[in-house]
């Protein structure tokens, strides 16, 4: 299937997204903040880049931005997985050339229906910074493209 990079700080959002992406039958790795992502962008090619927003020394739309200049055209497809549902933090992903934003918890159902088609989409097909979103028929500056799935259940550290 396809591989993944999962950027979150906090751990138990990256064991969770990890095992969805696992169930589903991709490879993806994790990094715990900004900087270690753009380290491992430097030999790991996914297609798919989740990203948290909120995380401590860059955050979620500064890494987009910086794999945006290092990558160009081979900038993976973005997802942002936020528990911010704040509309200016959409606005900046939106801009930033986010393609989907998330609202955690995420749930299979989520990564079923919004992530998942995106290891099928070839990377050039991707939108730059600033163009409207296509993905899934969302306006750019709507609240469409925010899902929510609450069905992640989280107990003893394992994902359910």
């Amino acid at each position: 299937m396809g591989s993944a990079l999962v950027v979150d700080d906090d751990p138990v959002s990256r064991r969770v997204i990890a095992h969805l992406l696992e169930r589903s039958g991709h490879t993806p790795m994790v990094a715990a903040d900004g900087h270690a992502a753009l380290a491992l962008l430097t030999s790991f090619r996914p297609a798919v880049v989740c990203v948290d927003l909120r995380m401590p020394g860059m955050d979620g739309i500064e890494l987009v931005a910086r794999m945006r200049a290092r990558l160009g055209d081979r900038m993976p497809h973005v997802v942002m997985l936020t528990a911010s549902g704040d509309a200016d933090d959409r606005l900046r992903a939106d801009a930033a050339g986010v393609e989907h934003y998330l609202t955690k918890p995420i749930g299979s159902a989520a990564v079923a229906a919004v992530i998942e088609p995106l290891f099928a989409t070839p990377l050039t097909g991707q939108r730059a910074a600033g163009a409207p979103t296509t993905a899934a028929g969302a306006a750019s500056t709507s609240a469409a493209h925010v899902v929510s799935m609450p069905v992640v259940a989280v107990a003893a550290g394992t994902a359910r």
